[in-house]
């Protein structure tokens, strides 16, 4: 999520909606209305999502009208949806005429029936919408029929092109209330949007530079679509004779401040001659100013190739000589009046008779409103309450977790352990490597649960487990229709980490796509959904383990060397248990009370023999293995007896059968590895035998592929798991899963 949170009115939403439902009933009977809010902290529970977005009242996180925005145009197949809604909207509540509730925008146009001071008063309309936008008008000429209108975006948010269409939609749409007014036009002078993010929103377009400006290609066959040149823009003073202040009988001469405080937030700020007149300074660009300064102020594109961006039935035309990335946006709006048979000013009591039943009739609205954000505030409230019993229950568990001994106390890990206690109130990446089951996740969650970030998400994910295709989904998430089957808005492991601590286990297994996107999240970090175009801040803390030799892997070139030198900011290493054998009475007394609770089982010591047998065996499985052969023979112990004893433990660790140990992360696997060569294995099989078997399989290749198969499914029976059978296999994860897949298809396998 993002730290500050654009909000913008059900009445946005509500109209469009309003005008799928009339002119695209088929479509939107399938639309998830739930899935709007996906992803939305806060909004995962609501019961009717539909009313809240036809709520025009309602305030609603900006990600949901963007979401609402994109479904339109994929349901019409239109970009300019939004601006036909908004004039639909207007022209069937000046046919409906009292039949239907007003929106508090249609009360101010109707209460001031003036084209002109409605306009001027877009400051105070605008703040009464959105959060994320200003807009500000100003007239060049009192007498004149037209009028410069500023749209200005907060820094950092990006707007869609329907953005500007809805703009365009509310400008042109709402002079259908007056029945006096022949024509309007909205037509854009300077656009705010960037030509990236308009790309963005279409597929199988890319961005390059060229010169000083910018060009559009299609991804394939490079086409150029549209060129772009820089322009300088210049000053333009502009006299104020119109502000939303003067609309409402203020003076034309106000300060700033006063100006600031009656529009509600201004793009120019006015300023004082000595002679006492306000003015502004508006910007132009240079090739239509009527003089030229020697310093110019900034630059915008300006298009001198135009051309259309399509993706299926969308379309979006950049003109010739349109301007764009501009400081904000500038339109030029136009109307035409016939004239009025009576005056404005004339029937004033009739108009007030009117107004004040327009304003009764949208407080009852705004009553039964506030009625459903009460009962809301009822219902979280009760999450809240929830939430405060869930963080005790968090502090309980930290507490548990800085002070359990479960990892052991010798001189090795008490060096662990002073680490831990040393890095976990920094930020600093972590890099934990140790053979499986030494207890790389616990070490993790003690470094979260020590820190500062305690009382944020602890967020575990292993790379290993996830297939290539979705890793990078899983991790940073994506936007509807980023791919095939993207139904809803997917908040990834980084997002939901935001905060807290992201725990990437088995960094070995991630791809070589989505390292050099980690990468970037390391230095930047930031993310970008997939499928996505803006980019989101975060605040994580990055824990990340394995159980292979990453140098080995950079050998190969299976892992970057700069991801690496990100990872390993402060390496931890966990020795395997059989070089630590002082700590194995102690473990094998945590788990036994552990699973004495667990199982309810009077359990109570484990005596010298069965502690023989467990220091006889070389644990290739580690603390894992331990706690595994525990809970079966506390399992299979009968409830009257109250002594473990050793034919309750496996038969190779009662027999004193010693395990083949497993080479450590940090030694080459060919150096570890004791036995016969192949020259040997081979003499010992029969010729006969041999080529038979490979007749049988028609090919070498296919032979040595079963031979492969045979000897990955004997190291998955030896170890336990197909990640340590890899790693013995000197191969990886996935090359084994692979590997069965391959097989699993071949009857005869």
């Amino acid at each position: 999520m993002q730290t500050q949170t654009a909000w913008a009115t059900g009445f946005l939403t509500q109209l469009l909606l309003d005008y799928l439902q009339r002119h695209y009933p088929s479509p939107m009977q399938k639309i998830d209305f739930r899935s709007f809010f996906s992803g939305i902290e806060g909004y995962e529970s609501l019961k009717d999502p539909r009313s809240l977005l036809m709520d025009s009242h309602a305030w609603l996180p900006e990600e949901v009208l963007r979401e609402v925005l994109r479904t339109a145009e994929r349901v019409s197949g239109r970009k300019e949806i939004a601006c036909e809604a908004a004039v639909d909207y207007f022209t069937r509540s000046a046919q409906a005429g009292d039949l239907r509730v007003p929106s508090i925008f249609e009360i101010m146009a109707r209460s001031f029936d003036d084209v002109r001071t409605v306009v001027l008063c877009s400051g105070l309309w605008a703040g009464a919408y959105t959060t994320f936008m200003r807009l500000q008008a100003v007239a060049k000429d009192p007498a004149d029929t037209e009028l410069v209108v500023l749209s200005q975006c907060d820094p950092g948010f990006r707007p869609l092109l329907a953005t500007h269409f809805m703009l365009k939609g509310n400008y042109e749409g709402f002079v259908r209330l007056y029945d006096f007014v022949e024509e309007a036009r909205f037509e854009e002078e300077l656009l705010q949007y960037r030509i990236r993010d308009i790309v963005g929103e279409f597929d199988g377009y890319a961005v390059e530079q060229e010169g000083d400006g910018l060009k559009i290609v299609e991804s394939q066959g490079h086409r150029t679509v549209a060129v772009f040149r820089p322009v300088q823009l210049d000053h333009e003073e502009i006299p104020c004779l119109g502000s939303s202040a003067d609309a409402l009988g203020k003076r034309d001469r106000l300060p700033a401040d006063t100006s600031r405080a009656v529009s509600g937030g201004v793009i120019l700020e006015p300023r004082v001659r000595a002679d006492g007149r306000a003015f502004w300074h508006a910007l132009v660009p240079r090739v239509l100013s009527s003089r030229i300064q020697s310093d110019p102020v900034s630059s915008v594109l300006r298009v001198v190739q135009g051309g259309a961006l399509r993706s299926g039935s969308l379309e979006y035309v950049f003109r010739e000589g349109t301007f764009y990335e501009a400081p904000y946006s500038r339109y030029r709006f136009y109307w035409r009046e016939r004239k009025r048979s009576v005056s404005p000013s004339d029937g004033i009591e009739k108009r007030i008779q009117k107004i004040t039943y327009l304003l009764f009739a949208y407080l009852q609205e705004l009553k039964a409103t506030q009625q459903r954000l009460l009962a809301y505030a009822v219902e979280n409230k009760a999450l809240t309450v929830e939430n405060v019993y869930l963080r005790r229950e968090v502090q309980e568990v930290n507490q548990g977790w800085t002070s359990q001994k479960p990892l052991g106390e010798s001189p090795a890990m008490r060096a662990v352990l002073d680490l831990v206690n040393q890095v976990a109130p920094s930020d600093s990446t972590v890099l934990i490597t140790g053979e499986t089951g030494t207890g790389k996740e616990l070490i993790a969650r003690r470094i979260h649960h020590a820190g500062d970030r305690r009382d944020r998400r602890f967020v575990a994910i292993n790379c290993g487990a996830v297939p290539e295709g979705l890793l990078e989904s899983e991790l940073f998430g994506h936007e509807r229709g980023a791919f095939t089957g993207a139904l809803n808005r997917k908040i990834g492991k980084f997002e939901w980490a935001n905060g807290g601590t992201l725990f990437l286990d088995e960094i070995g297994e991630i791809p070589s796509a989505v390292q050099v996107k980690l990468l970037r999240v390391l230095q930047e970090r930031e993310i970008v959904r997939v499928g996505g175009n803006d980019p989101i801040k975060l605040d994580v803390r990055i824990i990340a383990a394995t159980n292979q030799d990453l140098k080995i892997l950079i050998e190969r070139g299976a892992f970057r060397k700069d991801l690496y030198y990100r990872l390993h900011v402060i390496p931890i290493h966990l020795p395997p248990l059989r070089e630590r054998p002082e700590d194995l009475p102690a473990l094998a007394e945590h788990f036994l009370a552990k699973f004495r609770r667990r199982l309810r089982k009077d359990v109570q010591t484990l005596p010298s023999s069965v502690l023989d047998c467990l220091r006889g065996y070389s644990w290739p499985g580690n603390i894992r293995e331990l706690e595994n052969v525990l809970e079966r023979a506390v399992t299979l112990i009968p409830a009257s007896q109250t002594t473990l004893t050793p034919e309750f433990l496996p038969l190779e660790i009662r027999n004193g059968v010693q395990a083949s140990p497993v080479p450590s992360p940090a030694d080459p696997l060919e150096n570890k590895m004791a036995g016969p060569n192949v020259k040997d294995m081979i003499d010992r099989i029969e010729w006969q035998a041999l080529v038979g078997a490979m007749k049988n399989e028609g090919s070498m290749n296919s032979f040595l592929r079963k031979i492969e198969w045979a000897m990955a499914r004997r190291a998955i029976l030896e170890y336990g798991s197909k990640t340590e059978a890899a790693r013995v296999l000197n191969r990886t994860y996935r090359w084994i899963r692979k590997l069965e897949k391959e097989m699993e298809d071949k009857p005869s396998a």
